[in-house]
């Protein structure tokens, strides 16, 4: 069965705090670490949209998801008057001890699927994420045991 869900959060900081109850309510059937993996990846996502695409300006973040049973996809738009010009980031030199520039490098390494287009309004990610097999067999070991 297939499940549509649509957050819309002010481009702020203070409201990434939505981002984390809104994955676990599309990633129901994802397993526990699975579902703090997409938050970290969701969040540090829209960490940059606040920061580099809004820059200080104020608008909206609109997270739309298509929910699967085995995954899900999900589309992060915005209206923000920048767009990002280094979407597939090399990780930095940990050895330079860096404090930022991990965002989008964990995006790419969490999601099966990243793409990207700036439209003429805004900004437009599609994110991709098929969960492990490991989740099915504790789901299914789960159900077995009830």
């Amino acid at each position: 069965m297939t499940s549509y869900l649509t957050l819309t959060i002010p481009a702020d900081l203070e409201a990434l705090e939505q981002l984390t109850p809104f994955i676990e309510s599309i990633a129901r059937t994802a397993s526990g670490r699975m579902q703090h993996q997409l938050a970290l990846a969701v969040h540090e996502l829209c960490v940059n949209i606040v920061q580099h695409a809004y820059a200080g300006t104020t608008g909206q973040i609109t997270l739309q998801a298509e929910c699967y049973q085995h995954g899900l996809c999900l589309s992060v738009y915005d209206s923000a008057p920048n767009a990002f010009r280094n979407v597939f980031r090399r990780a930095p030199d940990p050895l330079d001890l860096p404090e930022s520039g991990w965002g989008l490098v964990i995006l790419h390494r969490v999601m099966d699927g990243v793409s990207y287009v700036r439209q003429p309004r805004g900004n437009t990610w599609h994110l991709v994420k098929f969960w492990e097999e490991e989740s099915f067999r504790h789901d299914a070991a789960s159900a077995r045991d009830r």
